[in-house]
């Protein structure tokens, strides 16, 4: 059975990628009493952050916090420490000291790529979000986010589209020249599942050797250094956007 591996903790079957639109549907069915409770959270009066309950994940019991951002609450989970986390995969590389320490200012989770518990999202989002190695943002809706959307949610408050274009036949020798790209900007690999494309990868552009890079976290694993068509190939992406943060918009 074929596998991916992308924004969750797990590998799972590309199959189950088929269930990420049903949860869609699922999440109108819950939406009066989801809605409730998050407009609660929302109209809460208070720190930005609100601690909500623990709930029990594949990985352990995981702690939950939220964010009440421009358009909506954003759901931060916080797992236990998985295991450590392995080499970069065929491909890639990772970042060297000198693009660390030149990129941590723009990139405050660069320094952290052993630790496993945030992911690709929480490492392309920190900088606006203000996250930290502990948060961990969801992909797409789930029951332990109220079936809301933390990734879009934070993508829509934070960030501002710059394009977007579908990966087939995509020449990717023009994209890493595209003066449109400016480095920083966040790149969202997606996969297109019924009406809704999923994400299934996250990351910054980095400019290097005079064309557009990607530094994106794997998994619970490293943080790694590739091209942007091999994000989209290793992710099985058919559809990539890019947003650039609210406060670098012209």
């Amino acid at each position: 059975m074929n596998h991916v591996r992308f924004c969750n903790r797990l590998a799972v079957p590309a199959s189950t990628l088929k269930c990420a639109a049903s949860l869609f549907v699922i999440a109108l069915a819950v939406q009066l009493q989801g809605c409730d409770y998050v407009q609660k959270l929302a109209s809460t009066q208070g720190n930005a952050r609100q601690i909500l309950p623990t709930i029990r994940t594949d990985a352990g019991i995981a702690g939950r916090s939220a964010l009440t951002l421009a358009e909506g609450l954003c759901v931060v989970m916080h797992f236990p420490p998985s295991t450590t986390p392995g080499p970069p995969v065929d491909g890639s590389q990772l970042p060297t000291a000198e693009v660390i320490e030149l990129q941590k200012r723009e990139m405050r989770l660069l320094p952290y790529g052993n630790v496993t518990t945030f992911n690709c999202v929480t490492f392309a989002l920190a900088d606006e979000l203000q996250l930290e190695p502990t948060d961990w943002i969801e992909p797409f809706p789930r029951a332990s986010t109220f079936y809301t959307d933390p990734a879009q949610t934070a993508l829509d408050s934070a960030f501002g589209l710059v394009t977007e274009f579908a990966t087939a036949n995509c020449n990717w020798d023009e994209l890493e020249h595209d003066p449109q790209i400016l480095h920083g900007d966040v790149i969202c690999y997606r996969q297109q599942v019924g009406d809704h494309g999923v994400i299934v990868h996250m990351g910054r552009i980095c400019d290097s050797q005079e064309k557009h890079g990607v530094l994106s976290k794997i998994g619970v694993g490293p943080i790694i250094e590739t091209s942007m068509a091999y994000c989209a190939e290793t992710f099985r992406s058919d559809h990539v956007s890019i947003y650039r943060p609210l406060a670098k918009n012209p």
